[in-house]
C-alpha cells in the first residue's frame, strides 16, 4: 500500500473542493489588507454573502464546516477572474503532483492507465483538463468516472476485460 497526500484539511487537502473554497476566502483576506477597492473574486464573495464588510465574511469562514467551505468551490470556479484561473491552475498542479509522487514512491512504470474520480475532477473541466495535460506523457488517462474509487477501478477492469474479449484474447473471469 502506497499513499500520497490525504493528510486532511489542516495539513493538506491541496486541490480539493475545500482547498478551492478556502482560497476564495483567502482572496477576501488579501482584499481586507489592501488599501484598494475590492475587486475580482473577493468582491464576488462579498456580494454572495450580501456584505460590504470583509471582516464579517472572514468571521463567517471560522463558523463553517469543511463541507460548507467546499461548497464555495463552484463559486470560485465560475468567477471568471484572474484569481480563479490561478487557483484552479494551482489545484490541478497539486493534484498532478500527488499522482507523480505516488508513482515515484510505488515505483510504478509510465503508461499506466489513470482513472479520474473525486468531485473536483468530475465537476471541474478546467482542473481535469490541466491535470490530464500535466500527466499526459506519464499516464494513459481514461474517461472520468463519477463513481467512487473502487467503482472506478471496477470500471477500468471491465473496460480491459471487454478489450481483451473483443480482440480475441483470453477472457478475464
Amino acid at each position: 500500500f502506497t499513499r500520497a497526500g490525504g493528510f486532511g484539511h489542516l495539513l493538506g487537502d491541496e486541490g480539493s473542493g475545500y482547498w478551492i473554497g478556502k482560497q476564495g476566502f483567502l482572496q477576501v483576506c488579501k482584499a481586507a489588507d489592501s488599501p484598494h477597492k475590492f475587486f475580482g473574486l473577493a468582491n464576488e464573495l462579498l456580494v454572495k454573502e450580501n456584505s460590504a464588510d470583509p471582516y464579517e465574511v472572514i468571521r463567517k469562514f471560522y463558523t463553517l464546516s469543511k463541507a460548507e467551505i467546499a461548497a464555495y468551490a463552484p463559486l470560485v470556479a465560475n468567477s471568471a477572474t484572474a484569481e480563479e484561473e490561478a487557483i484552479l491552475r494551482q489545484a490541478a498542479e497539486h493534484l498532478a503532483q500527488l499522482v507523480l509522487n505516488l508513482q515515484e514512491k510505488a515505483g510504478l512504470p509510465e503508461g499506466l492507465p489513470l482513472v479520474f474520480s473525486g468531485s473536483v475532477l468530475t465537476k471541474n473541466p478546467v482542473v481535469r483538463q490541466r491535470v490530464a495535460e500535466l500527466l499526459g506523457t506519464t499516464f494513459d488517462t481514461l474517461p472520468v468516472t463519477e463513481e467512487g474509487i473502487l467503482q472506478g477501478a471496477f470500471h477500468y477492469f471491465n473496460e480491459q476485460k471487454l478489450k481483451k474479449t473483443d480482440s480475441g484474447k483470453k477472457d478475464l473471469k
